[in-house]
């Protein structure tokens, strides 16, 4: 068959241009980076024999210009990406597909398995795949060719009858190194620009992914809806990956996109030392949990190229951890801090406001907390604030079980499309939210890029530091 893959648009999202060397020209770049996990789907329809096209929405230009591409491309059928904040836009390419050609249009991704009932409800979304896609999308694929029941193929959800069916549960794909790697091929890898931005400095970067899932349970994370079995892949074979995309598009930084990094300490040195022996001259950054971290590991870490660790930090007030069901406390999180900083890699740590049972003491504490983890290790603060995503606990806490994503509340809704917590739970209004997080992260940008030019002020880099943090 003939697959049209799209990665919809997020306009609310801050748009960056990135200009030429010379300044004479600007582009639009895509800020969140190439769309991965439809470059797997592709490359895995592609093995099973089918034909694909991916499209992906990054700007006005190709906006303007879907409908036409959508009819010229004759497609069989539509396969449309779905996160949570760009939901709207979503559901307006659906129906754009609708208008211009009469294929089943499938929606995939984390709101589509956080919500698919509800999603599939949508007049111009067909079907919803739960869950990761490949083996999903494959067999859905050859039912649909062969005519038969849809009923059949675990991990979906469709409409039939005028109700909604939602299908077994499929079970997580065991071996990672039966998929084949991202199909970089079928997107111009150069319209997304990423770096890694350390206390060393900033390399422009692409993905990997070396491992899914999450073993942790965090009540507001996106990640338990994949399930929480983690899996790997060989560390010969990821590195693999990291020295052919290195070779193709000479970028030296590589982002691991795994939610953690470092469940497994062992298989963590085994992709170290793997990159060591083949003298590979490539800086990388890695999501990782504090638990798992040691001095010893964070050297071997530092020696083959890491440059940058992103920790979640989420409050500094026990109660609010408990209910985010992070099991760790402010000495362990200092203590991993502390460690990485030694290790010559640059910690950056994250926080939540707008949580459960927040109050102006428990803001006051993680602020303190943030502020003394700056000033003593250097390490890089940026404050978010809670949303809503479907599939999570905190949906359940904030009483919004089987809300509906696209047609927002006016009391609850939100410039990202999905709820903020706080609002939603009547904590704060959505401009005192904004503030609170805006005053927090202004702190901290103002002093880290002060901080960062007064190391490197002749430098280029320093100056650009500066518009990308500020």
């Amino acid at each position: 068959m003939k697959i049209l893959l799209i990665n919809p648009p997020v306009f609310h999202a801050k748009e960056v241009r990135i200009k030429s060397r010379l300044f004479t020209t600007e582009k639009y770049m895509n800020v969140f980076g190439e769309p991965i996990g439809l470059m797997y789907l592709a490359n895995y329809l592609q093995a099973n024999g089918h034909e694909v096209q991916i499209v992906d929405v990054s700007n006005d230009k190709i906006w303007n210009n879907l409908p036409d591409i959508i009819r010229k491309s004759g497609e069989d059928l539509i396969g449309i990406s779905s996160m949570t904040t760009g939901i709207i836009e979503a559901l307006e390419t659906a129906q754009i597909c609708k208008e211009e050609l009469n294929v089943p249009v499938v929606f995939g991704g984390a709101h589509a398995s956080g919500t698919p009932e509800t999603l599939t409800k949508h007049p111009a979304v067909d079907i919803s795949v739960i869950g990761e896609g490949e083996q999903t999308f494959v067999e859905l694929l050859s039912t649909i060719e062969q005519g038969t029941s849809l009923k059949e193929v675990d991990g979906i959800c469709f409409k039939h009858n005028g109700s909604i069916v939602r299908t077994a549960p499929r079970q997580l794909i065991g071996d990672l190194d039966s998929i084949p790697w991202p199909a970089r091929d079928l997107v111009d890898m150069k319209n997304y620009y990423m770096d890694i931005s350390s206390h060393r400095g900033i390399w422009p970067a692409y993905t990997v992914f070396a491992s899914r899932g999450c073993p942790f349970n965090c009540s507001f994370c996106t990640s338990n809806i994949w399930g929480r079995r983690w899996r790997k892949r060989d560390p010969k074979k990821v590195v693999d990956e990291i020295e052919a995309v290195y070779e193709q598009f000479r970028r030296p930084g590589i982002k691991f996109g795994d939610f953690v990094f470092n469940v497994d300490k062992n298989w963590v040195k085994q992709i170290c030392n793997e990159i060591l022996s083949r003298g590979l001259d490539i800086k990388w950054s890695a999501k990782t949990s504090i638990h798992g971290v040691t001095p010893e590991l964070l050297d071997l870490m530092n020696r083959s190229g890491c440059v940058l660790l992103k920790y979640g930090g989420e409050s500094a007030d026990q109660e609010i951890l408990s209910l985010l069901n992070k099991k760790q406390t402010n000495d362990e999180v200092e203590n991993a801090i502390k460690w990485t900083r030694e290790a010559d890699i640059s910690p950056h740590l994250y926080f939540l406001v707008g949580v459960p049972q927040e109050t102006e003491e428990s803001k006051k504490r993680t602020f303190e907390f943030a502020k003394r983890l700056f000033h003593k290790y250097d390490a890089k603060i940026k404050f978010s604030t809670l949303y809503v995503f479907p599939g999570t606990e905190i949906e359940e806490m904030a009483g919004l079980k089987g809300y509906d994503y696209y047609t927002p509340l006016p009391e609850i809704e939100s410039t990202s499309r999905a709820p903020l917590y706080s609002v939603v739970t009547g904590m704060y209004s959505e401009n005192e939210i904004n503030r609170i997080r805006e005053r927090y992260d202004k702190y901290f940008a103002i002093r880290s890029a002060w901080r960062y030019v007064r190391r490197n002020p002749f430098s280029l880099r320093s100056w650009k530091y500066i518009f990308r943090n500020l």
